[in-house]
């Protein structure tokens, strides 16, 4: 339990910090989540079973060899032949690409603390209850600075977002999709609780529990809807309907209608405090279509950087560097202060180069894989499994389009939830005697 606490303490504690977005403090979290992840695997070594551990090895393989990839333009140069491969350049800032990688070695550390305490269902629960009351009291917090604030967070300006509610951080779309994954993974916890709950003779902590996650689906939608982010408003409107499509299919025919009654009363408050919420920070957002036409040249223009040198890609951390050197005279204005390409699989290519995305891109398929197929091995997914596997894909999906997973603490909380749903499907489909021990583990 108390590790499950510093793991919340460890990603909200990042966020409060204004997202841990500058060099000192990304490094500073990278390092607790080194050594929190070693805390947890030399704590949990003795009862994790051998079975388990065949699942984290290739994945972990795989980060490690783009690790190793994305690091090639620091130390490539000093083999001579490399000097003259096609496609190959130097790191244009090697201090970055050595913060940058740490930061990935600090994020993967993070995927495998939340998948070793959430190994069985019942420590997939405890560890998604703890994420939820985190992410509830975060909730709070950020509506009590924007109400202290609005024009600043802990005296730091917001720039580009001084109108914008943006939580603790300093961008609202990076805010925005932050808050929908708490709202997934308390409706997970929700959804969970509710086929367990005794409402005839419960218990305060558990109503206590139930109730701070009945929040947390709607408080943080409200405030996702609050940051206008129209991506993550949507994408964690579509994948709340999903999830709870998918939990109405699993219930029997005896419990069916009352869930159904219940899930479409739920489903008219959410869609309420949203369109209440979130109507007039959206409108006051620039249209879609000139965002649209404007965020696409962009990627042109990144796009052929990187095709200049698609083997090493310019270096973990170099984007504002490259971003500067390319900028049409024109289109100043526009981006001068882009900081991240807005299309995560495009910068990964860009600083370093096609092979690192491959392999990333892979590493995050097979764990995906994993887990979905451990589902549909044994038809055994838990609610909160579920709905952290959701939380992570609206991370991705925000990441697809913006700069979510650029800000540490957006990432690290990607990594625990996609963590929590790989570790908890981890013992479902293994022989019987390796489930076994996983289990008393």
């Amino acid at each position: 339990m108390s590790l499950c606490a510093a793991v919340t303490a460890m990603i909200f504690g990042q966020f409060t910090a204004l997202g841990a977005n500058t060099a000192l403090l990304a490094s500073m979290g990278a390092t607790a989540e080194l050594v929190l992840a070693l805390v947890v695997v030399a704590v949990s070594l003795g009862s994790l079973s051998a079975g388990w551990w065949l699942r984290p090895y290739p994945v972990l393989a795989l980060l490690i060899a783009a690790m190793a990839w994305a690091l090639a333009p620091t130390w490539a140069p000093l083999i001579p032949a490399s000097r003259t491969l096609p496609g190959w350049r130097a790191a244009l800032n090697p201090d970055a690409d050595i913060l940058e990688t740490i930061k990935l070695a600090g994020v993967a550390a993070v995927a495998l603390t939340a998948a070793v305490l959430a190994r069985t269902r019942v420590r997939a629960i405890r560890l998604t209850r703890w994420l939820v009351v985190g992410g509830g009291l975060y909730v709070l917090l950020s509506l009590w600075l924007w109400r202290w604030d609005p024009f600043s967070v802990w005296g730091v300006s917001k720039g580009a977002h001084t109108w914008s509610f943006t939580g603790s951080l300093l961008n609202a779309n990076a805010a925005g999709c932050i808050f929908g994954m708490i709202s997934l993974l308390a409706l997970g916890l929700t959804q969970s609780m509710s086929r367990s709950l005794d409402l005839h003779a419960p218990r305060l902590r558990e109503l206590l529990l139930f109730g701070a996650a009945g929040f947390g689906v709607v408080g943080a939608l409200a405030a996702t809807a609050l940051t206008g982010s129209r991506t993550s408003l949507i994408l964690t409107a579509v994948l709340t309907t999903l999830l709870a499509v998918i939990d109405l299919t699993r219930i029997k025919d005896s419990a069916r209608l009352p869930r159904l009654i219940g899930a479409g009363a739920l489903g008219l408050i959410l869609l309420a405090v949203a369109l209440g919420v979130g109507l007039a920070p959206i409108a006051a957002k620039a249209g879609l279509h000139e965002e649209f036409g404007s965020r696409l040249a962009a990627y042109r223009d990144y796009l052929k950087a990187a095709k200049a040198v698609p083997w090493s890609g310019y270096g973990l951390g170099s984007f504002p560097m490259v971003n500067a050197a390319i900028l049409p005279s024109g289109l100043m204005d526009d981006r001068w202060s882009f900081n991240a390409a807005h299309c995560a699989p495009l910068q990964a290519a860009l600083e370093g180069g096609l092979p690192f995305l491959m392999l990333l891109a892979a590493a995050l398929a097979l764990a995906t894989g994993q887990i979905v197929h451990a589902w549909f091995a044994r038809k055994a997914a838990s609610a909160v499994s579920i709905a952290a596997l959701a939380a992570a894909l609206l991370a991705f999906g925000c990441a697809l389009v913006d700069i979510a997973l650029n800000v540490p603490a957006v990432a690290a909380f990607a990594a625990a939830v996609l963590g929590l749903a790989w570790g908890s499907s981890a013992g479902l489909d293994l022989p019987a005697r390796a489930e076994n021990l996983s289990r008393l583990g």
